[in-house]
């Protein structure tokens, strides 16, 4: 018998800067540690700041590393100018499930 993978959904906080970097990657370390797949709404993010946006990478890139996987579901337009202001558009394009 096989486990299904696990998939949990995380919604992002409309305002993601440096105070909620460090309780963003208490979060992702719980799921990353226990889940296969990462979803994350970002479709209320109204601001978000560059600390967030690395702790979203280096989560990304630890699931990758561990067979798991990272998705972004319905990135708000603040959060996709964020990162495109960033030049980090490449690399959230294939998290992004638009």
């Amino acid at each position: 018998m096989t486990n299904a993978p696990t998939d949990t959904a995380v919604t992002l906080p409309s305002i993601m800067n440096l105070s909620v970097a460090e309780s963003l990657r208490e979060t992702f370390l719980q799921h990353i540690a226990t889940d296969d797949v990462l979803t994350i709404d970002a479709s209320d993010v109204e601001t978000i700041t560059t600390p967030c946006i690395q702790v979203i990478i280096s989560a990304g890139r630890s699931l990758e590393e561990t067979g798991k996987s990272l998705s972004i579901a319905s990135a708000s337009e603040a959060f996709d100018k964020a990162v495109g202001d960033l030049g980090l558009a490449e690399i959230f394009v294939k998290w992004s499930t638009k």
